[in-house]
């Protein structure tokens, strides 16, 4: 399976992996009309998670670098 995601300049993005950001009450309804992809239990799990602000950083690195 494979997320497609179209950018509002009409670029289509596809990938079999999709990581989202935003606090966990917006990924929810983000994902809300393919919420029958995710197991009942880890839904209730997710929704009774307790969280606090933050700040966080993503970071990647390419392969064989030195840090």
């Amino acid at each position: 399976m494979f997320w497609f995601l179209e950018g509002s300049d009409n670029i289509n993005f596809s990938s079999k992996y999709l990581i989202m950001t935003p606090p966990l009450l917006q990924t929810i309804k983000l994902l809300s009309k393919h919420l029958y992809l995710f197991d009942k239990k880890f839904l209730e799990e997710i929704k009774n998670i307790n969280y606090h602000k933050c700040i966080s950083l993503m970071m990647s690195f390419k392969k064989g670098n030195k840090y």
